[in-house]
């Protein structure tokens, strides 16, 4: 069963999508009226992302699916291990992935990210300890960091 919910975030409206008992999309949108969560997973990752915003919760524990390329896959898992509050550069990121030259892959691979916050590619920045790009726009990603406490340096 799939059900795709809207939930309003201080980043603006979150479109949630589960699919057969998998989060398989988070994205933003233009502002919607919050609805859906109807099925036991939407509410979760509805609830998990209230704590987030609220500063209460720093590891999501949501089952996630991606039907993407075996790179791009341990992109995701490398992101998801990098600590509440913490950042990491584009080419860190690429050699956490064993791949020490893939820093544009990396990069490509952060903006095609459909599970936004709970896969945090907001966390890697520029190796200059500039942000960086984000799909949604440097606001959102400053927004997020913000919120983790970030403007530590490298």
């Amino acid at each position: 069963m799939k059900e795709i919910s809207y939930f309003k975030s201080p980043i603006g409206c979150l479109e949630i999508e589960v699919e057969d008992d998998f989060l398989t999309s988070i994205k933003v949108v233009k502002p919607a009226e919050e609805q859906g969560f109807n099925l036991p997973l939407s509410k979760e990752v509805k609830k998990q992302l209230e704590q987030y915003f609220k500063k209460e919760r720093k590891i999501f524990s949501i089952p996630c699916r991606i039907n993407t390329s075996p790179f791009y896959k341990k992109v995701y898992e490398k992101l998801i291990e990098i600590p509440f509050g913490k950042t990491v550069s584009y080419s860190q990121l690429a050699q956490m992935c064993d791949n020490p030259c893939a820093q544009r892959a990396v990069g490509t691979a952060c903006a095609k990210n459909p599970i936004i916050i709970i896969i945090p590619c907001h966390r890697v920045v520029k190796k200059s300890a500039d942000i960086g790009n984000y799909n949604y726009g440097k606001s959102i990603k400053e927004k997020l960091l913000l919120i983790e406490k970030f403007f530590d340096k490298i």
